[in-house]
């Protein structure tokens, strides 16, 4: 049996067989407890974010184990309109974003994400820097 578990969580799980006897349901007894307690991804911390001419430069803090970062950035601090995506590799501890508007304030953050067998497994978002860009 396959189970997702959220990270940063304790679990108490526990089994029993069920077998059909005469068209009827018989359980076993319950097997003991076994406590499953999930660790979170850390958070990466975003160190600078330094403004240049329609770009920012940005770096962190760099993690291991990791499959790469996730860097998102938008024109508002809550990351609802106009909010982009870029990735970033394993190795790296910067980054310089491209393509901004002159003049405009932009929220960055950054987190990590970790390649597993069903998807991605991602960290929590690092605290936001802003920038106003050349």
């Amino acid at each position: 049996q396959k189970f997702y578990l959220e990270k940063g969580n304790t679990y108490y799980l526990r089994v029993r067989s069920i077998k059909t006897v005469n068209d009827s349901k018989v359980y076993s007894a319950w097997s003991n407890t076994v406590i499953c307690k999930t660790t979170a991804r850390s958070k990466v911390k975003l160190t600078s974010v330094t403004a240049a001419k329609k770009a920012a430069s940005l770096k962190w803090e760099k993690k291991t184990g990791i499959s790469g970062y996730e860097i998102q950035y938008s024109t508002t601090g809550k990351f609802t309109a106009k909010t982009k995506t870029v990735k970033a590799s394993k190795s790296a501890a910067s980054k310089k974003v491209s393509d901004l508007k002159s003049g405009k304030k932009y929220y960055f953050r950054i987190r990590t994400y970790k390649t597993v067998a069903d998807g991605k497994s991602y960290a929590a978002w690092s605290a936001a820097k802003t920038v106003k860009v050349k």
